[in-house]
């Protein structure tokens, strides 16, 4: 594809995308990380995120983007995550078209996809780093130790650093795959150059990761942990279970060759990675959507695989709208699409419904840093006095808030909001002068008693 071609389909795919998502929106659809997202760039156009907070954010990618394009262009709605998602995906459709040709119309109108498209730019960001990861490992997996190139290794580096910082589940997803991919390389070049392998591969990684926790430390804000995703079996058994799954795919690759080697290793590696995830996340959806990727990072290096993967591909979108169909999100875009139903919604229940109901008041106590999607739903922080900075001091010495209006959550923790640590007993109990005005989907609002809406 020409470069001038190059530009018009990605700047046509990213129109078409934003206005279906702007659509959406005007339906009421809005993610939860495309509210939380939105909200984090409200209030850093505002000003009221200070630089180590910024620094500190992780994972870094979607924010960076997402704050990016509101500052361009500008508001308080979701426009600015709407570009950044339709510009992930517009780039993720180009790429693949220049490795695979038309099939990329299979990937790109997958109804998993199209779900990602709405969950926002983590969600692409993920998808498109397991794609690339993927190219890379199947790449090397198909050399030997005197044909391998810098590229294949470079590939799977970048996808892997593309983990680290688009999905909290990256770094889980890394460790569990390290000894996948080791085991995939030319045993040759793994017994010789072992180190060097490891150093390619992990050095981007590893620089990055040692990076945000030197800036953590220096601002006394811990960056990430490995306790944000939690495995749904034993730890130690699952990173025993991880290499072993690898034993088809090395199988393959020593007794295999040719047309039979390419297909094994597409069936074996996304059935891996497929298993991996879904023990990571127990997310059906997220999961296929992952194994997509896997596969279609494979088939961009294995074109001799599109013609008879086609069949798999077809095979797959109706297996995408079986999941699909029982996706309690999906329904709802679907019905609303399809049949007009426009008053389905699904932000009715979410801490974005309690900032659109308070509207621009003054004096709303809350812990914006650790419920944004409250701040995007009031679509300002003016009114806002957050519990998280200055005011924290002056609460904390009073055995309850001193505010008009306090918004308290049931998803709040110790650990992220500075509410739960104030006042542990403020949402079941309320605090006294205060009175419950609402009370939908785990938020909560008391009101002071001397004031009205």
């Amino acid at each position: 594809m020409k470069p001038i071609s190059k530009f018009v389909t990605f700047f046509g795919i990213s129109a078409v995308s934003q206005l279906m998502l702007v659509g959406l929106f005007n339906l009421g659809f809005l993610s939860e990380p495309v509210q939380r997202l939105q909200g984090q760039a409200i209030m850093l156009d505002e000003g009221q995120v200070v630089f180590a907070q910024f620094v500190t954010h992780f994972p870094p990618l979607p924010y960076f983007l997402t704050s990016a394009f509101s500052f361009v262009l500008g508001g308080n709605d979701a426009i600015g995550v709407i570009a950044a998602t339709s510009v992930i995906y517009a780039g993720i459709f180009v790429y693949l078209f220049g490795r695979i040709g038309w099939f990329s119309l299979f990937v790109m109108l997958n109804p998993l996809l199209f779900r990602a498209l709405i969950a926002g730019p983590e969600e692409m960001m993920l998808f498109g780093a397991v794609i690339l990861a993927s190219a890379g490992l199947s790449s090397a997996c198909r050399r030997n130790e005197h044909d391998l190139v810098a590229s294949d290794m470079i590939n799977l580096a970048l996808g892997f650093l593309g983990l680290f910082l688009s999905h909290t589940e990256g770094l889980t997803l890394i460790m569990a795959l390290i000894p996948v991919v080791i085991l995939c390389l030319p045993a040759e070049l793994v017994i010789w150059s072992n180190t060097a392998l490891y150093a390619m591969v992990l050095a981007p990684l590893v620089f990055v990761a040692a990076g945000f926790l030197y800036i953590g430390h220096v601002f006394g804000s811990p960056v990430f942990d490995l306790t944000f995703v939690q495995p749904h079996w034993p730890v130690p058994a699952f990173y025993i279970l991880a290499p072993l799954m690898a034993g088809p795919v090395l199988f393959v690759s020593r007794s295999v060759s040719g047309f039979g080697r390419s297909g094994l290793a597409l069936a074996f590696g996304t059935v891996i990675f497929a298993a991996i995830h879904l023990f990571i996340s127990a997310d059906f959806l997220r999961t296929g959507l992952m194994a997509l990727g896997v596969s279609v990072g494979i088939l961009s290096t294995n074109r001799i695989l599109l013609s008879p993967v086609r069949p798999m591909l077809l095979a797959g979108f109706a297996g995408a709208l079986i999941l699909c169909a029982y996706d309690e999100f999906c329904l709802k875009v679907i019905r609303a699409t399809i049949l007009n139903e426009a008053k389905i919604c699904v932000l009715c229940e979410s801490g974005f419904a309690a900032g659109q109901f308070l509207g621009p008041v003054p004096g709303i106590l809350v812990d914006a840093g650790a419920h944004p999607e409250f701040v995007a739903g009031h679509g300002s922080v003016e009114g806002l006095v957050d519990v998280g900075t200055e005011v924290k001091q002056k609460t904390g010495l009073l055995s309850d808030p001193d505010t008009d209006y306090v918004v308290v959550s049931a998803h709040s923790d110790a650990k992220s909001d500075s509410l739960s640590t104030l006042f542990p007993d403020l949402y079941l109990k309320g605090a006294a002068g205060y009175r419950l005005i609402y009370d939908i989907g785990g938020w909560r609002i008391y009101q002071k008693m001397t004031q009205y809406i």
